[in-house]
């Protein structure tokens, strides 16, 4: 699911808002919400009683927004929003957060979510960290590369806990297309993000 999810996020990137799985004998609920037409997103496990519903403020920048979910439960429930070279991709999972985090900081595992991985360059990685946003024990760490064109990558992953073993996940990503120029966004831009998650109980 992992690679899944961080992959998807590549090609919102990339192509345009578009998640995308393969879940056998399951169904997919899909809404677009389109350009600049959706201020929140409510995220929760379709057919479990009780437990909280993520609601996502979703960024005053994004351009474009969409929520999938698979009807049987077999899949995560994820918002994925983008604008220009930037993606933002929710999910609500049932991972640990510091192994969802840690996992991103492997340079093995990164060479699995991209392509071109031989030919990465400038790999860096931050290390695993936890900061308090909305509440919440946000576990958080960031990884770059530039790609075979040289063209700068940042991804910013983080998750936290918000019912029993379930979990919030955020990746934040901006993949510059023109090689001449460096990411703008930092680790300010991922708290910004953090700042419009809450909690509601149903």
């Amino acid at each position: 699911m992992r690679v899944k999810r961080l992959a998807m996020l590549a090609t919102a990137l990339a192509l345009t808002v578009m998640v995308s799985a393969c879940a056998q004998g399951s169904s997919t609920k899909s809404v677009d919400y389109g350009q600049g037409e959706v201020e929140q997103v409510a995220i929760s496990p379709s057919r479990e009683p009780g437990g909280s519903t993520v609601l996502v403020d979703v960024p005053s920048w994004v351009t474009e927004t969409q929520y999938d979910a698979y009807e049987d439960g077999s899949a995560d429930e994820q918002v994925s929003c983008s604008s220009d070279d930037i993606g933002v991709l929710y999910a609500l999972a049932s991972d640990d957060p510091e192994t969802f985090v840690s996992y991103y900081l492997d340079q093995g595992n990164l060479e699995q979510l991209h392509l071109f991985a031989d030919k990465f360059t400038d790999i860096r990685f931050g290390t695993v960290q936890h900061r308090d946003a909305s509440g919440l024990d946000v576990v958080w760490s960031w990884y770059s590369y530039r790609d075979e064109y040289g063209r700068a990558n940042v991804y910013y992953v983080s998750a936290a806990t918000v019912d029993g073993e379930r979990c919030i996940e955020v990746s934040l990503s901006q993949i510059r297309l023109d090689k001449e120029e460096d990411v703008t966004i930092d680790e300010s831009t991922l708290w910004e993000v953090w700042g419009g998650i809450s909690l509601q109980e149903r």
